[in-house]
């Protein structure tokens, strides 16, 4: 089993190896999403973590949750850099 690591340290170790990957705002929201860095060097979110800060910080039920997600974020990280664009993973292992 590897260390586990918080989201601050997966950040600054991210920022070691590719100062440019980008980081989801409001990091408020975004950072309690992050699960874990990728080999190439792009920070990796929980779909299911956002959508679950959605509902808890802006009181949205799950449906507008999603919908938010699925129009605001998916579609904003198609449009950034590939080579610094974040990551998002649809099922966790527990």
């Amino acid at each position: 089993m590897g260390i586990i690591m918080n989201t601050e340290d997966i950040i600054d170790k991210l920022a070691e190896t590719n100062p440019h990957a980008i980081v989801l705002e409001p990091r408020s929201t975004f950072n309690r999403a992050i699960i874990e860095s990728s080999p190439d060097g792009k920070l990796v979110y929980s779909s299911e973590k956002i959508i679950r800060a959605f509902m808890d910080e802006d009181e949205m039920s799950e449906e507008e949750a999603i919908e938010y997600f699925e129009y605001n974020t998916v579609r904003a990280i198609d449009y950034m850099p590939k080579a610094h664009r974040p990551l998002l993973k649809y099922t966790e292992e527990e």
